[in-house]
């Protein structure tokens, strides 16, 4: 590339930049209506989605219509889908099949789930090891008595290399797996905080 050419693309890379904070963000929640917002509004840089509700059920909005909206509107962009840390969200065939979607419909927006250390058990390993997204954050919450009671528990330690294990079996790399702390006054039915939030976080 030559100097001429260098300066458009300095140029245009420049319009693209973003303060920090200036990024648009939507949040779905599970007892919502769905609603995409004004479509001559500015568009989303980042959406937060409760694909459950408190119970483990797929929130009423999540259906092919949603989402074939949601793919009218910003499937140009290059949109950051951040799933919720609900019940049963990463298991639900329903919230499964749409991850798979977005996958081959569009690979260019970056899918980051979560789910919480006590809901993961063991029959869940390889499930997690190759799910459908960028990333796997896996918050180190402690489990209450109830959940020990019904789950396995799995420190965190051996989760990670449980599924790395299992990832290595199944001959891929993906999702990249990130520890997080748990957040005081955290509860699971909120919107995720961006990766910065967490000061904690572990990369591995």
């Amino acid at each position: 590339m030559t100097a001429r050419m260098r300066e458009p693309h300095r140029r245009a890379v420049a319009l693209r930049r973003r303060p920090p904070g200036e990024s648009e963000r939507l949040v779905f929640a599970a007892d919502g209506n769905g609603d995409h917002g004004d479509a001559a509004g500015r568009p989303p840089d980042e959406i937060t989605l409760e694909l459950t509700d408190a119970a483990g059920e797929v929130a009423g909005w999540c259906d092919d219509a949603w989402w074939l909206e949601a793919l009218r509107r910003w499937k140009e962009r290059s949109l950051s889908v951040h799933v919720a840390p609900t019940p049963d969200a990463l298991s639900h065939p329903v919230g499964l099949h749409y991850l798979e979607m977005l996958r081959r419909v569009v690979p260019a927006w970056r899918v980051i789930a979560e789910i919480a250390l006590c809901e993961v058990s063991d029959d869940m390993i390889a499930h997690l090891a190759a799910l459908p997204c960028h990333e796997l954050r896996i918050i180190d919450r402690p489990f209450t008595s109830t959940e020990a009671s019904r789950l396995t528990s799995i420190r965190i330690d051996e989760l990670f290399g449980r599924l790395r294990e299992a990832q290595a079996r199944l001959g891929v790399t993906r999702p990249a797996l990130v520890r997080m702390p748990a957040l005081p006054g955290r509860s699971e039915l909120t919107s995720v905080p961006p990766a910065s939030a967490f000061v904690a976080a572990e990369s591995t």
